[in-house]
């Protein structure tokens, strides 16, 4: 903690005329009443200080009072704890570790990058279970606070920027807002946080996909059917690779304006 209790803390306020106004008003001229709503410089400032007290050796004179700085963001945090009797932040590298893989992290929001490679996919249609070796696209992506998952896809292996075009992921169970169908997929008790990650990505390399949720998971798809999705599948499959940016399509949105647009959710 910052504050210390040998830290005094000085407001100041400063309600003086601007030298500007002043010459203004003495040419009959008022800013603050301008009916155009003209430029008006702040007349009062607002500064916080905090100063250490340094105790007398002599018993008979007063504590003196050190030089100042500015309040800092910590120092409020620490000042408002105080004053509401807040406890403290704890310490928690399990939930708060920033792994190399994540995006963007606040305690409402999780990102993270996967890069594609060869995984089962595994995909069940009434009785029937289908495994296929595929090699999947690289995808992003992002839980909230609430427990809501959301999934896009981009069109290289490449660690993602905010400017980075994303793409519609090419998976089943995925609405075309990028949630996903979560079913019942077990959610994290922390769900964004770091600790959560490993469960979020279980829920979607190791799940058994049924249907698509709307027809844009692939490009060039005539109907975007659960069988037309799975056709597609196999022949990538066949051909030994995986999703290209010509076969998938686009989202129409950058990372930072998807990571903007989904966290109005969280």
């Amino acid at each position: 903690m910052a504050l210390k209790p040998d830290t005094a803390i000085l407001f100041h306020l400063d309600d003086q005329q601007h030298p500007f106004e002043a010459e203004l008003s003495r040419e009959g001229i008022s800013l603050e009443d301008d009916p155009y709503g003209g430029y008006s410089h702040p007349r009062t400032e607002r500064v916080v200080t905090l100063h250490t007290i340094h105790p007398s050796s002599d018993p008979s004179l007063p504590p003196a009072m050190g030089s100042g700085r500015a309040l800092s963001p910590e120092d409020a945090k620490d000042l408002a704890q105080i004053l509401t009797g807040a406890t403290p932040d704890r310490l928690d590298p399990e939930a708060d570790f920033i792994d190399g893989s994540v995006l963007y992290a606040s305690a409402r929001l999780r990102s993270w990058f996967v890069p594609g490679r060869e995984r089962t996919m595994y995909i069940q249609q009434g009785r029937r279970r289908i495994r296929l070796d595929v090699t999947w696209p690289s995808l992003v992506f992002a839980a909230n606070a609430r427990g809501k998952l959301f999934l896009a896809a981009t069109s290289g292996a490449r660690r993602p920027h905010p400017g980075t075009p994303l793409y519609h992921a090419p998976l089943m169970n995925i609405y075309a807002s990028t949630a996903v169908c979560q079913g019942s997929v077990t959610t994290p008790a922390a769900p964004a946080e770091a600790r959560a990650m490993p469960e979020w990505e279980d829920a979607i390399f190791r799940t058994w996909f049924t249907h698509t949720n709307h027809p844009r998971t692939f490009a060039g798809g005539e109907s975007g059917s659960t069988a037309e999705h799975i056709k597609r599948w196999r022949e990538l499959a066949k051909a030994g690779r995986g999703p290209k940016a010509a076969d998938m399509n686009r989202l129409g949105l950058t990372l930072g304006e998807w990571i903007t647009r989904i966290g109005g959710d969280a």
